[in-house]
């Protein structure tokens, strides 16, 4: 399940994951995968929630009690993370980028990224840069960007 890279950061979710396999379960799988296939597309939460066939009421409640957020948090922070990653290894523009990830406001990807990881896109990006240019050695003495994962 490659989307579940996204939870890589949020150990609190990938516990509740442990077990997968129930009805419930199977309408979150269905959920992601949608999320998964569809995240560049303008998405509303029934748009998710009529994929597995249940209500948008049953796929905020399975979500918070799996995933511990909102299945519109979940979206964000898999279009943000989508967003991070290009701008690490692609040199696409950050307009670009905004709109792969399903924003149709570059600004709007600009301000969610910089309240996410405490930079903007374009800071990201050059931090990035500057760490290809450093040296192994010095790389290894800062591993990771300023700001959450």
């Amino acid at each position: 399940m490659a989307f579940l890279h996204v939870l890589a950061d949020r150990p609190d979710a990938r516990q509740k994951l442990e077990g997968f396999g129930n009805r419930s379960n199977y309408h979150i799988d269905k959920a992601l995968a949608f999320i998964q296939a569809n995240y560049s597309n303008r998405l509303k939460v029934s748009d998710i929630a009529n994929y597995p066939g249940i209500s948008r009421n049953y796929l905020f409640s399975l979500f918070q009690e799996h995933m511990g957020q909102s299945p519109q948090e979940y979206l964000s922070h898999f279009r943000l993370s989508h967003g991070r990653e290009l701008l690490a290894g692609t040199e696409y523009s950050v307009d670009g980028i905004s709109y792969a990830c399903g924003y149709e406001d570059p600004a709007v990807f600009s301000r969610a990224f910089k309240k996410k990881y405490h930079m903007t896109p374009s800071q990201y990006r050059a931090y990035i840069l500057a760490r290809q240019r450093q040296k192994p050695s010095d790389r290894q003495q800062n591993t990771s960007p300023p700001g959450p994962q």
